[in-house]
């Protein structure tokens, strides 16, 4: 698994047993780091793809 993939898979598992669970504060502060990481990663690709199409 890429190193990507797994950070988005982390991200999951948290909201899932985040909601289910209702986890702690600093449990929530995870999970939006988390999130922060997947959106600047899909940010980095969809830079990457504008690139080449230009």
């Amino acid at each position: 698994m890429k190193k990507q993939d797994a950070v988005f898979w982390a991200l999951v598992v948290t909201f899932i047993f985040g909601v289910a669970l209702h986890w702690p504060l600093w449990f929530k502060l995870i999970t939006l780091v988390l999130a922060g990481m997947v959106l600047a990663q899909v940010c980095g690709r969809f830079a990457q793809a504008y690139s080449k199409g230009r």
